[in-house]
């Protein structure tokens, strides 16, 4: 028998994490109990700990930027084996934590990233990537979502359109922002 259990517990001044992994087995006919500790003690203030290996904290979300330039499907598919998706903007919140972390991110550099918004099941009928629909938040820039020829079914933000969103064909290749959620 093999159990593995793990508990994380946050208190207002620590971060405290551990691990048990505990093995049952017999051997030579006798019961034997193997039991490993892994303690880990944090200040909370260091809070890009809670994210996953390679994504960084930035507000209340944890992000990883892609810099390689994929369509919005392939996008999305390096997210999910980073461990998320992309990024998911449903407040204003949300909106500044993305922008504080792109500009982070940025070196002076000018891009645009694909976000996890999509209306390809439905013409205007706009859906997350993790199957949220969109709220009522969003910050689309003026005149869009457009459609363009028609075929206009993916959500990306621009620096030098102030990070307001814009929809694009899924085709196109842009940055991505992949979302991770922390632990």
């Amino acid at each position: 028998m093999h159990v593995l259990l793990k508990f994380i517990h946050i208190k207002t001044d620590m971060r405290i994490g551990f691990n048990l992994h505990m093995d049952i087995f017999t051997s030579c006919g006798k019961l034997l109990i193997v039991c490993l500790v892994a303690v880990v003690v944090l200040p909370a203030q260091c809070t890009s700990s809670a994210c996953p290996l390679g994504f960084d904290s930035s507000g209340l979300g944890c992000y990883k930027l892609v810099k390689s330039s994929k369509q919005w499907y392939s996008a999305e598919v390096e997210c999910a084996r980073h461990g998320g998706n992309l990024a998911v903007i449903t407040s204003d919140l949300d909106q500044r934590a993305v922008r504080k972390y792109l500009d982070q991110q940025s070196n002076g550099m000018r891009f645009a990233v694909w976000i996890g918004l999509t209306d390809v099941m439905g013409e205007g009928n706009w859906m997350w990537s993790n199957g949220q629909q969109l709220g009522r938040y969003n910050n689309w820039y003026p005149g869009e979502p457009n459609n363009y020829h028609g075929k206009q079914d993916c959500v990306y933000m621009a620096m030098q359109y102030d990070y307001q969103w814009l929809d694009l064909d899924c085709e196109a290749y842009r940055f991505s922002l992949c979302e991770a959620t922390s632990y």
